[in-house]
């Protein structure tokens, strides 16, 4: 059996926040069985009466969620797709620049593209737009998960060319490959070349079975159902600097996604992060203050993928 190391759920930033610093935060999940590799927020759908999510199958949402912390600051926010192109930015950013001048439409074809929200404010408060006329944004099939990425209590955003106020950036994006990622099982169970502590999760009855399981070649699951909480503390030990709150938020987000690959396709998912280097393949993000305060990022990608 496995041993299980009890991470108590409380704000991960356990080191006092410097107020001078600009805390960048991000989460995302790749759904890495997919015909090709997508950085996803949410999945479009909505939420069915039993909690289960009901999916709008002719779209999927493709992206991230960035949140702010700390210093009260003005400055220009750049989101670069490193292998891919944008399928939806909220807010419309000023700048969208294609890096080999033109939207990639094929999966296989590598391009990449860049986003530029400029003269942004972050604040604790909320902000006053000099341009009063809202713009009308298409929230689209992940609107349902918003409620939960703004219960996450960071810094209001205001971008002024979009006359946005909210407290997330949110983008969609595709990826080509993703560096160590394979599709080979060699007869065994599907680890996605991913060697390391992992979640499981399989239909049991009429709900959900999480487990905690050593990948290494193969899948070597505990024994312990894990709960809810315990399936928080796991993804909290990998997250690194992220709020406790944007990993309820990541959970309240996929959980729906998970229960219905398991429950209704009976699928076995495992879920695993992403490392640092295989997250920037993806996307990038750089956040430059016009006041020159430093700025910190903390990113978690996980992967989805039947095994």
């Amino acid at each position: 059996m496995i041993p299980f190391l009890y991470f108590a759920v409380a704000d991960t930033i356990v080191a006092p926040m410097d107020y001078e610093t600009v805390y960048v935060h991000e989460w995302g999940v790749i759904e890495v069985d997919l015909s090709f590799p997508e950085a996803l927020g949410a999945e479009w759908g909505y939420l069915g009466e039993d909690g289960v999510l009901e999916p709008w199958t002719e779209y999927e949402v493709e992206a991230p969620v960035i949140w702010f912390h700390g210093v009260q600051c003005r400055g220009t926010l750049t989101v670069s797709a490193n292998q891919g192109y944008f399928t939806t930015l909220l807010p419309h950013p000023d700048s969208l620049i294609d890096g080999e001048g033109e939207r990639m439409m094929s999966p296989d074809a590598v391009g990449s593209q860049t986003a530029v929200w400029r003269d942004i404010s972050v604040s604790p408060e909320m902000m006053e737009l000099e341009e009063s006329i809202p713009v009308a944004y298409d929230m689209g099939g992940f609107g349902w998960a918003i409620p939960f990425w703004r219960e996450v209590g960071g810094n209001f955003i205001a971008v002024p060319g979009s006359a946005y106020r909210d407290s997330f950036i949110y983008y969609e994006c595709t990826a080509a490959s993703i560096p160590g990622m394979t599709h080979d099982c060699q007869g065994g169970d599907m680890t996605y070349g991913y060697c390391g502590e992992a979640l499981v999760f399989s239909p049991s009855g009429d709900g959900l079975q999480a487990g905690l399981a050593e990948v290494d070649g193969g899948i070597e699951a505990g024994e312990r159902e894990l709960t809810d909480t315990e399936i928080l503390s796991v993804i909290c030990g990998w997250s690194g600097e992220l709020k406790s709150s944007e990993i309820q938020a990541l959970w309240n987000t996929w959980e729906p996604a998970i229960r219905r690959r398991c429950m209704r396709s009976g699928e076995r998912l495992i879920m695993f992060p992403l490392t640092p280097e295989q997250t920037e393949s993806v996307s990038s993000i750089r956040f430059q203050p016009n006041g020159g305060n430093r700025v910190v990022y903390s990113r978690l990608f996980l992967a989805i993928g039947s095994i």
